[in-house]
């Protein structure tokens, strides 16, 4: 362990003099340095928590003999959360992974930590000579495809990048979160379902949609996945993949190429919200189940653009157009209604939006919070933890890099 690193081990009660397992880990500035070589910190806190326990809290001033230290933790086999905090005259550095469960972690994590409200590039995640065109989140991974057949991973928990070398791709395509493990791979054609929680039989075969290709439109929700339409103006069909890899075939009103997608789940069930890629004398939005015959037609304000914020509570769009910000609310049929005015973004993640080089989170209500500055490219995909940090993925030339972001302050463990 480094001078700034600690040990996270397996105590069931009081061990019973077994020898516990330990989890090392490593706190890194982005270049994989010590993060405080130039930080000069007088305290720490680091809280771990896991589900239905308590939180066990190390909280005290740093000695000149830095920190070395093991915290128990109960279960080998429990979602675990932790959050690091330094503190000093020159401000307070903090991190915080993924939620994950020890025994997945391969006894090793790492923890970029950076200055509060900060974005660092994280040097170990940079894919020098990859271009990447889509990305996906899977548990603490992210897949990431070329559009030529590379697929390449970041993993958030140990830092890591490198090839899925296992995976055997036959044509360019693109990656859609399906589960917690599980993601689909679409390609011209043709669909493959990779499982990350099993060593063999990774894959297995989609049967998709006629048309289906990496100008589908994708979204994910909490039990799976739909993809629409695909890489012709003709492509009509629509794929629902349950988190099983089970296919619900259903049809869009309105052949659709490179449509944006938000899958929504009310109380009436789940559905998706399709807007653009339709040629141009037809609707541009309109609204599919999975029982449906067909897509129901959706009035949209005038001028409206495809970028589009899913809110928290996944029954809702909120939609940049016409100079205003809107909320779309589906349930049997889609009504619009207008929040405020506003300027649309460069381009929109989940709920944050990017205007340039600032970075904004936008709640419920479609208010606007500015969270930080990120520098480089307009970001090609963003992923927050559930403690408000978050990694973004951007393309720097010929490159594909990653940088971590944290907030003001880390938000409370929830389970």
């Amino acid at each position: 362990m480094s001078r700034w690193g600690l040990a996270l081990f397996l105590c069931a009660c009081a061990c019973g003099g077994e020898e516990p397992v330990v989890l090392d880990v490593a706190l890194l500035a982005g270049d994989g340095t010590d993060p405080l070589a130039t930080f000069d910190a007088e305290r720490v806190r680091i809280e771990v928590q896991q589900q239905g326990e308590e939180p066990t809290v190390y909280d005290e001033m740093l000695g000149e003999e830095g920190l070395d230290h093991g915290i128990a933790f109960r279960s080998w086999s429990a979602n675990t959360e932790i959050r690091v905090a330094f503190e000093g005259p020159g401000g307070t550095l903090l991190g915080a992974p993924p939620r994950f469960i020890p025994s997945a972690a391969g006894g090793r994590l790492n923890i970029a930590v950076t200055q509060r409200q900060a974005c660092t590039p994280v040097e170990s995640l940079k894919l020098e000579g990859f271009e990447a065109i889509s990305a996906a989140q899977v548990d603490s991974f992210v897949l990431l495809s070329d559009g030529t057949g590379r697929v390449r991973f970041l993993d958030l928990l140990r830092l890591e990048a490198g090839e899925l070398e296992d995976l055997s791709l036959r044509q360019p395509g693109r990656f859609v979160r399906v589960s917690d493990s599980r993601a689909a791979w679409v390609g011209e054609d043709s669909g493959i379902l990779y499982d990350l929680a099993v060593s063999m039989g990774r894959e297995a075969n989609l049967d998709l949609h006629e048309g289906v290709g990496s100008e589908s439109g994708f979204g994910a929700h909490a039990t799976g996945a739909v993809v629409v339409g695909g890489s012709s103006s003709a492509a009509s069909g629509v794929s629902w993949i349950g988190e099983d890899g089970s296919i619900i075939r259903t049809t869009l009103r309105t052949p659709r190429q490179s449509p944006r997608v938000f899958a929504l789940r009310n109380e009436t069930g789940l559905g998706a919200l399709v807007i653009g890629g339709q040629a141009e004398e037809e609707m541009l939005a309109e609204w599919i189940r999975p029982g449906a015959t067909e897509g129901q037609p959706v009035a949209l304000p005038p001028n409206s653009s495809s970028l589009g914020l899913v809110e928290a509570t996944g029954d809702s769009v909120l939609l940049y157009a016409d100079g205003g910000l809107y909320r779309i609310r589906c349930e049997t049929e889609c009504v619009s209604e207008r929040i405020r005015e506003a300027e649309p973004p460069t381009i929109s993640f989940a709920v944050y939006i990017q205007r340039d080089s600032e970075l904004f989170e936008v709640d419920s209500d479609g208010r606007e919070r500015r969270v930080f500055s990120l520098e480089g490219e307009v970001a090609l995909a963003g992923f927050a933890t559930r403690s408000g940090v978050s990694f973004w993925v951007q393309r720097e030339g010929a490159d594909t890099v990653a940088r971590v972001c944290v907030p003001d302050a880390l938000r409370p463990i929830v389970f």
